[in-house]
């Protein structure tokens, strides 16, 4: 078992939680003690079998598909409990109710680890809490594996996956909020919808658009659905071009910023389907933003290199 190169925040975070501080400031010295010097690097001997299992799933990650499988069955014969194995074999199925099937095994890890007796401990910070994070990233997997589904039923489940994560972390360091908000308009949980998108407004395209798709479907063509699709225009001026467009193919845009190309593209990749199948939904985006003006070309963002502010 080697340790995973190039990997000092891992092997900081592996170090802190290996101490004991009684207070905020022992906390302080400690780190006080490590500025100026290389970042540590723990030797595998001193690692845990659960970090073990954890550095072999992450290994995995950069596997051709048999041998991630070998070394994702290493990892639960070091730690049957590592989540994260069960949420990478999830992601190495092409059948989706096969990896729900991996994934479900790693949420019931987690509610045996989180909940019951230490639901009090965990409550409401859950991604704060870091060994909580395998958890959560399960839960995401399965809810978008149910929401893929597309059956009423999946539906249903998918957004109760999704509620709940929001619920057991308030903060949505996730981002799932912009995914369960648009589906809550497909499957018509209208006072859900109005509920959580009380919580978060964000200024974002996915905000801006599911308000401008949720008047429309619960109010037909009003002023006030015309209204918040300007609204939504003006905050990303490239969605409705591609929602427009038949040649349109979503793509997982690596990045993007508030209002620029690469957010549009974002949208798309979860909403295009919607904005063409929904009755009438198309017909009256075509209308209405008829003699919106065209966006301004695309910026192009380039990113600093890793270790220069990135």
């Amino acid at each position: 078992m080697k340790n995973l190169p190039n990997d000092p925040m891992k092997d900081l975070h592996r170090l802190l939680g290996k101490q004991e501080f009684q207070s905020e400031n022992d906390l302080k010295v400690f780190l006080n003690s490590l500025m100026g010097k290389p970042l540590p690097m723990m030797s595998p001997e001193d690692l845990t079998p659960q970090e073990q299992a954890e550095d072999l799933v992450a290994e995995a990650a950069d596997l051709p598909p048999a041998k991630a499988r070998k070394k994702i069955q290493e990892a639960l014969a070091l730690d049957p409990d590592c989540i994260d194995a069960y949420v990478a074999l999830g992601g190495l199925e092409v059948d989706i109710k096969t990896s729900l099937k991996h994934l479900e095994k790693g949420a019931a890890i987690g509610r045996r680890k989180f909940f019951g007796e230490n639901a009090e401990k965990y409550a409401g910070h859950f991604w704060g809490i870091t060994e909580t994070r395998p958890f959560m990233r399960c839960l995401h997997r399965i809810g978008e594996c149910l929401l893929v589904l597309g059956t009423p039923k999946a539906l249903e489940q998918g957004l109760a996956i999704f509620e709940e994560m929001l619920t057991l972390n308030p903060n949505d360091n996730q981002g799932i909020r912009d995914i369960f908000l648009l589906f809550c308009i497909i499957g018509k949980k209208y006072d859900t919808f109005k509920k959580y998108d009380a919580l978060y407004d964000d200024g974002t395209a996915f905000c801006a658009f599911n308000r401008a798709l949720y008047a429309f479907c619960t109010e037909g063509d009003t002023a006030t659905a015309r209204a918040l699709l300007h609204q939504a225009n003006t905050v990303n001026p490239y969605v409705i071009p591609k929602l427009l467009s038949r040649n349109t193919k979503p793509i997982q845009p690596e990045y993007y910023g508030i209002g620029d190309d690469n957010e549009a593209q974002y949208y798309i990749l979860y909403a295009y389907p919607y904005w063409q199948t929904l009755p009438g939904v198309a017909a009256w985006l075509r209308k209405v933003s008829a003699d919106f003006p065209p966006p301004p070309p695309p910026k192009s963002v380039k990113l600093p290199p890793f270790g220069k502010g990135r």
